[in-house]
């Protein structure tokens, strides 16, 4: 993933995976901003797809939004805000919003107690105006996007819903990610950060 220092704009990402027989390929490139993606991907048993997608806000690939998050200006922000954008996964385009819910202590096992900033999650499919596989290749595809119309047909799936994914981030400049949580068919997946180094800014959210 390669995107802008100063403004966090995408620029490039690519995505290559292969686990047993599964494999799937991304090529994502940026124009005007961000706002403008070329998307090439290509899965087994799936056809190739070539195609230009257009919006009136940003679409990020997943780490690009993960870099964006960590970066927001969390003193601009009352609990319970929201910060809306796109994401672009595979072929998929997803509207995400992310909610301020607001700062706690949390225990990080092997880690510590920290001042934390906890952020909630909800990933909400988009309906392009132009879905069909058959007409996947060199196609332009706007977005518009209807909130209650896209909440209604929510896919009630591992990571659709709301304000299901979970991360905290360490209340100081560094904005570590210090803990993660989000459910899965049984239970949930959780992950938290094992160790750091060469922080820019003093660890000053650590408690204990």
């Amino acid at each position: 993933s390669k995107f802008y220092e100063k403004d966090m704009s995408p620029l490039y990402f690519h995505r290559d995976v292969q686990e047993g027989k599964y494999w799937a390929k991304n090529w994502y490139d940026w124009k005007d901003g961000g706002k403008q993606l070329h998307a090439i991907v290509d899965k087994r048993n799936r056809p190739h797809r070539d195609t230009l997608y257009t919006a009136d806000v940003v679409i990020r690939d997943i780490i690009n939004l993960f870099y964006d998050a960590r970066a927001m200006d969390f003193k601009a922000f009352e609990r319970g805000s929201n910060y809306s954008t796109l994401l672009a996964m595979d072929k998929d385009i997803m509207k995400v919003i992310l909610r301020y819910m607001g700062k706690e202590q949390k225990k990080i096992p092997d880690l510590g107690t920290f001042n934390t900033i906890k952020i909630g999650i909800t990933i909400i499919p988009v309906t392009p105006a132009d879905k069909d596989d058959d007409n996947a290749n060199n196609s332009l595809i706007k977005f518009e996007f209807d909130e209650e119309a896209a909440m209604a047909q929510m896919d009630e799936s591992v990571y659709y819903g709301k304000e299901k994914i979970f991360i905290w981030l360490s209340d100081d400049g560094n904005r570590l990610p210090l803990y993660f949580s989000s459910p899965v068919v049984i239970g949930s997946v959780n992950g938290r950060l094992s160790s750091y180094s060469g922080l820019k800014y003093p660890l000053t959210s650590k408690v204990k």
